[in-house]
């Protein structure tokens, strides 16, 4: 199912791209800090949310439109790694990720650069 889902997505593509590399630009342990055990987990895994808000500033979107993305577009799913009969997500989730200081969460995992204009991600989108 996954390997023909994959197949829409054009090659090179920041779809591609996220679909391909997000769990190594987004490692489960970079987001460590953000779920002290005693809170437990959430819901969707941060890898997940990562790339719905690398897409969602990409193309501009709000919270709400991002979740409705990752809902009901199969481009956004396949990209994000959410299944194809997942349900949707509260918009709040991506507004409170994006509070937490995510700089900090970046400064712990070596060997990823920063987004730059000049990221090979940020040409391709453009």
């Amino acid at each position: 199912m996954w390997s023909r889902l994959l197949g829409l997505l054009e090659a090179g593509s920041v779809l591609a791209f996220l679909a391909e590399c997000r769990h190594r630009l987004f490692p489960a342990e970079m987001f460590a800090d953000f779920f002290p055990s005693v809170g437990g987990r959430p819901s969707l895994p941060p890898e997940v949310v990562a790339s719905v808000i690398v897409l969602q500033t990409l193309q501009g979107l709000s919270d709400r439109e991002a979740a409705e993305a990752v809902t009901f577009d199969l481009w956004w799913k396949a990209a994000c790694g959410v299944a194809v009969d997942a349900g949707g997500f509260h918009p709040s989730t991506l507004t409170w990720l994006c509070s937490m200081p995510i700089s900090a969460a970046f400064s712990t995992c070596s060997g990823v650069p920063p987004i730059t204009s000049a990221s090979p991600a940020v040409a391709i989108a453009q």
